[in-house]
């Protein structure tokens, strides 16, 4: 209970990091440094420059929203029966809303933003959520050496908390000068230097919401049916025309700081000031954004010539159940699955009293994590791209050395590899039982699932299936079974797009969950860790399972 409790609030922490693909990337790599993993970069020589060796852990990214990361063996050596590749693959994206390129939209004295749909989600579970935007920004700046205008690619996130206080505590506040200062709102005061009281608690503080209609204004046929048009209907508000009327600019607490005059000096009040980079596309965007945006980055607004932004749910992730059984958050779909994968990839390369498991490793394992899934795959960055193929040979010819490369080396290694498609699962439902099979109704807190489709929906065959479930036996792993019914459609993951591709044998597994491409979802707490001791005997055993699988 103690290893699932810690497991579990450090994902929470992950997922709560992680509103979206430039985010989780930046999350991931932040954890792979901080444990000692090596940055690589596609653009330079590996092969040349002896970048890799034996005993090595590395990572490298694409686009900033795929990652790469891996170990290589002591005793790894190319060319020898046993160098193979490992590879756990998940994706790093979920179904959101995401700003249009014209983000500039008003309707009835409403400020709102242009958003479309990313992905396949429920979209009737993004209505009164409060939410806020992040993403991926760029911004000018000028070199102070050279002169030269130069673009930097920055993260931004708007959910600043804002510190809440009881009213009957005011006054008391007020007199406490020797706590630091931060600023709250409450009513029409401004009060500095608080404590932090019994009473105090921190919000995180939301910019959009998209309203449902009132039960007064839709017919039975409307409130029975709740059809989404999702040009209509999902048009986050922002903030009310009234402020830019009256020339009111807010700090990221929402206190007000004063007019535009005042915050913008020669700003025109309702537009922004135009930088190096003016063009149609500062036009089409809402000027209250980039104030928001010029905010949080700590730049001028006319400095931000371009971004990228996703809608996400501010309230973070929890545990819930009776006994703190489950886990309810965004984006378990799938970020559960790249936050295990990345622990087990991590754990093997650490070392213990015995030293690493990659001490006695002839093989490489890895983790590849892929953007762009919910929406097929076929990116630059996505799982249809040659990243892995890419990923195979240059590392299997920078661990070769200078000199011709010889493919026999990757093409035997190739079919000595295997993939763990690793995407989310669908539990049993208690209120629609009747939508699973009977005989494949996994439960959550009930072990990994392996997914199997005749179709070839999933990649998993007769003997990547064998594989798995002789894992679990070694590992003490329980393992649940997946079908989809006959008269149900069925999904797919990066499974078939990788073994396509690459020729490496795969099989698709996932932890079950509830609510999958809800703005909230939910997972058991006991499924990360059956996860985790799953990828750990994969990366430790599977070169001994596979061995013993003979061919007659």
């Amino acid at each position: 209970v103690k290893e699932e409790n810690g497991r579990a609030l450090d994902f929470i922490r992950f997922l709560n990091a992680s509103p979206e693909p430039y985010h989780v990337v930046e999350t991931m790599e932040n954890e792979l440094l901080a444990q000692g993993f090596e940055p690589l970069d596609e653009k330079d020589l590996w092969s040349t420059t002896g970048a890799l060796k034996p005993g090595g852990k590395y990572f490298y990214t694409r686009n900033k929203s795929s990652l790469v990361a891996f170990t290589v063996g002591a005793k790894v050596s190319p060319g020898d029966k046993s160098f193979a590749f490992k590879v756990i693959g998940a994706h790093t994206d979920s179904p959101n809303l995401r700003l249009k390129p014209k983000s500039k939209r008003k309707a009835n004295g409403l400020i709102q933003l242009n958003v479309e749909c990313y992905g396949g989600g429920l979209w009737h579970t993004w209505f009164d959520r409060d939410l806020s935007v992040a993403g991926r920004v760029i911004v000018t700046r000028v070199d102070e050496e050279s002169g030269a205008v130069k673009f930097d690619r920055r993260l931004v996130r708007i959910d600043r908390s804002t510190p809440i206080v009881s009213a009957r505590n005011l006054p008391a506040i007020a007199t406490h000068s020797h706590y630091p200062s931060f600023a709250m709102y409450h009513s029409s005061l401004t009060i500095h230097h608080s404590p932090f009281t019994a009473t105090h608690r921190q919000t995180i503080r939301p910019i959009l919401r998209i309203p449902t209609l009132c039960i007064h204004l839709q017919s039975a046929g409307e409130r029975e049916a709740f059809k989404v048009n999702k040009e209509d209907h999902l048009q986050p508000i922002l903030c009310h025309e009234v402020d830019k009327a009256l020339g009111v600019v807010g700090d990221a607490e929402g206190v007000a700081v004063g007019s535009k005059a005042e915050v913008e000096g020669k700003a025109e009040e309702g537009s922004v000031e135009k930088g190096p980079m003016d063009d149609a596309w500062v036009e089409a965007q809402e000027p209250e954004l980039l104030k928001l945006l010029a905010h949080e980055l700590d730049c001028d607004v006319k400095n931000i010539v371009d971004f990228e932004l996703s809608l996400y749910d501010t309230q973070p992730a929890a545990m819930s159940g009776a006994r703190s059984e489950y886990i309810n958050g965004a984006r378990l779909d799938n970020l559960a699955s790249c936050y295990v994968a990345m622990e087990a990839l991590i754990e093997h390369s650490t070392d213990g009293p015995d030293g690493s498991d990659m001490d006695e490793d002839t093989e490489v394992a890895l983790v590849a994590c892929f953007d762009h899934e919910e929406i097929g795959s076929d990116s630059s960055q996505g799982a249809g791209s040659p990243i892995m193929i890419d990923a195979v040979e240059r590392i299997t010819n920078a661990l070769l050395g200078p000199g011709p490369a010889d493919p026999e080396v990757q093409k035997t290694a190739l079919a000595r590899s295997m993939i763990l498609s690793v995407d989310m699962a669908h539990a049993v439902h208690p209120n629609y039982a009747s939508k699973h099979e009977k005989g494949h109704a996994p439960a959550m807190n009930e072990g990994m699932v392996i997914k199997t489709n005749t179709n070839q929906r999933y990649a998993t065959n007769g003997v990547t299936g064998f594989v798995v479930r002789e894992l679990g036996r070694r590992c003490g792993t329980p393992v649940q079974e997946f079908a989809v019914r006959n008269d149900c459609p069925c999904g797919s993951t990066i499974g078939p797009i990788l073994t396509a591709n690459t020729g490496m044998r795969a099989v698709d597994l996932g932890m079950p969950q509830l609510s999958m491409h809800s703005c909230r979802e939910m997972m058991g707490k006991s499924d990360l860790t059956f996860a985790n001791r799953l990828f750990r005997a994969f990366y430790t055993d599977f070169r001994e399972v596979d061995d013993a699988l003979e061919t007659k």
